[in-house]
């Protein structure tokens, strides 16, 4: 579902300079905190994402990441960590600056940038940036274009599928609201990422390493779908038939 009226990529590009505010992302730390969130390497605070990492892991054990809307670059940052060559973008130039400048790593915010590095990642990771992008045909080629054939795009959203959202509908708190255009839903994200050329499994928290590696290898097709979150590992095929590996069609869970 989109939110009504649709916002414009114009609309979109000023909101996230300075009107977007979320905490745990926006909140730029003060050089004490950071000097202990870099010493930890973010390790038990609210930008932590080990789990996500270990789960990248599973998929591509190294090389070339995008870290697509990566704010701070407190991602971005963890991923370098973890042995990856980690590339940040970010259309927030405050918020791109302060991650260049104070955590030493690269982050983009130019879209012709990007034009530049077409084929030459082995994944794409977004973690909750889908959902505030209010045009998902020209981000899914954009991210097709980023990788390199058989690469890999690591996602996670709100499931606006999940049991909590289809309780409370617009009353759920990360449903279509000022910060999220989007609502997405496996089947949703199942049918357009694989007309843009993904091979997609998808399932929602919480997760469990040996699915992953099981999905991985096409040897199972994951159907939790219930959870508040839902994770997208969508393998670039091209030159193939693209059937996808869908987590709650009738072909899958029948």
């Amino acid at each position: 579902m989109f939110r009504w009226p649709k916002d414009t990529a114009g609309f979109n590009q000023f909101f996230y300079q300075a009107q977007y505010r979320e905490a745990a992302v926006t909140e730029l730390p003060d050089e004490v905190s950071l000097k202990v969130m870099k010493e930890s390497i973010f390790r038990g605070t609210e930008r932590d994402i080990t789990d996500k990492i270990a789960i990248l892991k599973r998929l591509v054990s190294g090389g070339r990441v995008m870290d697509y809307g990566c704010s701070w670059g407190y991602g971005t940052f963890q991923l370098v960590a973890a042995g990856y060559e980690a590339i940040g973008f970010e259309i927030s130039q405050p918020r791109a600056t302060f991650g260049r400048t104070r955590l030493g790593v690269e982050i983009l915010s130019s879209e012709a940038v990007l034009d530049g590095l077409a084929g030459s990642f082995d994944a794409v990771y977004a973690s909750h940036v889908l959902e505030h992008l209010p045009a998902p045909a020209a981000v899914f080629d954009r991210i097709a274009s980023l990788l390199k054939p058989n690469g890999w795009l690591l996602g996670f959203v709100p499931n606006c599928g999940g049991d909590d959202a289809r309780r409370l509908g617009v009353n759920w708190g990360p449903m279509c609201c000022g910060k999220h255009p989007l609502a997405l839903d496996a089947e949703f994200l199942d049918r357009a990422l694989t007309r843009h050329g993904f091979q997609v499994a998808a399932f929602s928290n919480p997760y469990n390493s040996d699915i992953i590696r099981e999905m991985r290898e096409s040897s199972r097709r994951v159907r939790n779908l219930r959870g508040e979150e839902l994770m997208i590992c969508a393998r670039r095929i091209t030159g193939q038939n693209h059937a996808a590996v869908s987590a709650d069609s009738p072909s899958v869970s029948g």
